[in-house]
């Protein structure tokens, strides 16, 4: 009832919307069945919020809970018979052995089912070169699937963004930080929708201040400061009533060609 409860709170501040909201609503009912994340691990699930493009969304981890059958009836449910049978299509041609987890998001053009799959010869079926990657995600709207990408870590001795020369692997552990991850998307000299992803994924009992501090860093690099500090903080502090915790899950750059660095945060609802 607690964790529901801190779900409900959150999810009120990330989509003041109650129709935004009430479309969420199968996934807070998964997640529900879930729980928090536990204070080492693993995660169980993030949100996605106070992003300079006002996405809004709910990703549930598959950790021994199937996630397909919400994001079947969610996909039917919001697109239609074409979109759920793609999916369906998608299902069918994984291999034996894929680990899935599933989420819903909003952004300016609507609803999408966000799908992230790891394991072997994923990379094929989903038309993807390059690599080595150690997992993949593509998207689900109305018109179909679309954005196959593909996640690696950032080698140590790998300099990142060509305008950022100097974000490198975050210091090892006992940093609050895990590790970090490139995702690519498209062909960054060639298609002009192209997108590269830069992610500080946070262990799970960092705090919000390894968040700001790592938001920090990149302003340093030239990238926006989007999070609300003292509105997190208070959102903490709310939760801590219900013992629980607001922390970080990760940090996202996304770079276009040609365009100004975007910035999502992601949080999620830990154990005190």
């Amino acid at each position: 009832m607690a964790f529901r409860a801190a779900l409900d709170s959150l999810l009120a501040e990330l989509a003041p919307d109650p129709a935004l909201r009430a479309a969420f609503a199968p996934w807070c009912d998964l997640l529900a069945t879930v729980g928090p994340t536990p204070r080492r691990g693993p995660l169980t699930h993030d949100l996605v919020g106070f992003a300079g493009s006002g996405d809004v969304g709910i990703n549930v981890f598959d950790h021994g809970t199937p996630v397909l059958p919400t994001a079947r009836a969610w996909a039917h449910d919001h697109f239609g018979d074409r979109a759920a049978q793609e999916l369906a299509e998608l299902e069918a041609s994984l291999p034996a052995g894929t680990a899935v987890h599933a989420g819903a998001s909003h952004d300016r053009r609507g609803h999408r089912l966000k799908l992230w799959l790891a394991g072997p010869s994923v990379a094929q079926v989903l038309s993807l070169t390059g690599g080595p990657y150690t997992h993949l995600g593509i998207d689900l709207r109305p018109e179909g699937l679309e954005r196959a990408r593909g996640y690696r870590p950032t080698p140590s001795s790998e300099t990142s963004w060509d305008r950022f020369e100097a974000w490198r692997l975050a210091p090892p552990a006992p940093s609050p930080i895990s590790h970090q991850l490139l995702a690519e998307l498209g062909v960054w000299s060639e298609d002009p929708d192209a997108k590269r992803s830069y992610d500080t994924i946070f262990s799970p009992e960092a705090s919000l201040e390894a968040l700001f501090a790592e938001e920090d860093r990149c302003v340093s690099l030239g990238v926006p400061a989007v999070a609300p500090r003292d509105r997190l903080l208070a959102l903490d502090r709310r939760l801590q009533t219900l013992g629980l915790s607001l922390r970080p899950a990760a940090h996202e750059v996304d770079l276009h060609p040609g365009q100004p660095p975007r910035v999502e945060i992601l949080l999620t609802i830990g154990v005190v």
